[in-house]
């Protein structure tokens, strides 16, 4: 139904008279990352390895980071109870959380968490900059921390890779949508990366 929709959008719109015999269109994988910085592309092609491995997904291929700076910020992680990480997050503006939530619940999440609670401004009942993963998906940031992706999730994700029932739907589902919402975090800031978690949330 998506590629049905796709193709009424734009055939049908560009060939009203349907003349070309076009029906279909013709897909291609995104082979390159035209927005992140080079460290910022590797570390989501790790989330996308891991995917690969858990999964039995060969034909997932890394992107290529359009860009070559040389001189990039690190992607870099903090401890959710840094205290000077936060005080230094405070004179920061440009900077959007990405937390582990369903959209819309955002609010919600920030007010169960004692840490985001303390140093996340909310006006009007909505936490300023913070965002779903599935709200963030097909947007671009400056500059990303993702929060508490590690600490969300019951699941020691590498340890699956050598459990025998790892492909199993019941168990592996919740996994698979865990990485793909880890992966539209990671691959959302153009320039800067910072990941914040618990350490149980980092050992996860």
């Amino acid at each position: 139904s998506i590629k049905a929709a796709f193709v009424e959008k734009f055939i049908y719109e560009l060939d009203p008279s349907r003349s070309s015999g076009l029906t279909e269109l013709n897909y291609r994988e995104l082979k390159y990352n035209y927005s992140s910085t080079q460290k910022i592309v590797r570390f989501s092609n790790q989330v996308q390895a891991l995917r690969a491995a858990l999964f039995q997904m060969p034909d997932v291929r890394p992107q290529i980071p359009w860009t070559n700076e040389p001189r990039t910020f690190p992607v870099v992680w903090f401890r959710a109870n840094d205290a000077a990480f936060w005080k230094s997050f405070r004179g920061q503006t440009n900077f959007v959380v990405i937390v582990p939530c369903n959209e819309g619940e955002e609010g919600s999440f920030v007010q169960a968490d004692p840490v985001l609670r303390e140093h996340i401004r909310i006006e009007d009942g909505v936490p300023t900059n913070v965002l779903s993963a599935s709200r963030a998906k097909g947007r671009e940031y400056p500059a990303v921390v993702v929060y508490g992706f590690g600490a969300s999730t019951e699941t020691d994700i590498m340890n699956t890779l050598d459990e025998p029932n790892a492909s199993e739907p019941d168990r592996s589902l919740p996994i698979q949508y865990f990485i793909n919402r880890l992966y539209v975090a990671v691959s959302r800031p153009k320039v800067r990366l910072v990941v914040v978690d618990t350490e149980d949330g980092f050992s996860r």
